[in-house]
């Protein structure tokens, strides 16, 4: 989960930390986001291409936000590729959103990108941390 502070990414809070906390008995409404936080999740402009996302989530990240003016817009995680990925292959995904297709312009697999990922894949996710 992203710690954000003005819409910018200050820090994250991983499950496996929250599951200690509560695992522990301690109350999480008297735990400071200070003493749980980790290092920010990688970040990468909306305009960017889906694969950027899947690579970052291979290398072990546990999410990925989005950016759009260097402030925070969205997150990506392993579930949603996931779902997106079926959602498409059961619909009869076009060609040109198949990453095993090469796209016709740019030679590159899956040139989708982030934002057009966004507006095609509406996902309920839990709110960042806002720190004020």
């Amino acid at each position: 989960m992203p710690v954000l502070r003005d819409d910018r990414s200050v820090g994250s809070i991983h499950e496996v930390t929250l599951a200690r906390v509560l695992h522990d008995s301690r109350d999480p409404h008297q735990v400071m986001v200070s003493e749980i936080m980790a290092s920010p999740l990688p970040q990468v402009d909306i305009e960017v291409q889906l694969d950027e996302a899947y690579r970052l989530l291979l290398a072990g990240n546990t999410g990925v936000l989005a950016t759009l003016g260097g402030k925070v817009r969205d997150i990506i995680t392993r579930i949603d590729l996931i779902h997106y990925w079926n959602q498409n292959r059961s619909s009869g995904c076009p060609k040109w959103l198949d990453h095993n297709e090469l796209g016709k312009d740019s030679g590159e697999r899956n040139p989708i990108r982030l934002h057009e990922y966004r507006h095609r894949n509406a996902v309920t996710r839990t709110n960042p941390v806002v720190i004020r």
